[in-house]
């Protein structure tokens, strides 16, 4: 869970730098790898998101990943 998270963010960092270049800075490695292993301990705690995060959202990630880049770049 943590590694699909921190996939996620990475590729939301990579997506929305040029919109916010400061977020490489903010969202370093390191700083991804401890937020995203906090955020799973939460899920497997309260048992939320046991298939993972991309099993059960893969789908609506890869369109948020293709259509938040473009409607930012719309507006």
């Amino acid at each position: 869970m943590a590694g699909e998270l921190a996939a996620l963010v990475t590729a939301f960092v990579a997506i929305a730098s040029p919109i916010l270049p400061s977020l490489p800075r903010i969202y370093t490695p390191e700083t991804t790898g401890a937020a995203c292993a906090a955020v799973a301990a939460v899920c497997e705690k309260h048992g939320w998101l046991q298939g993972g995060f991309m099993q059960e959202w893969g789908v609506e990630v890869g369109a948020a990943i293709v259509l938040v880049p473009l409607a930012v770049t719309t507006v």
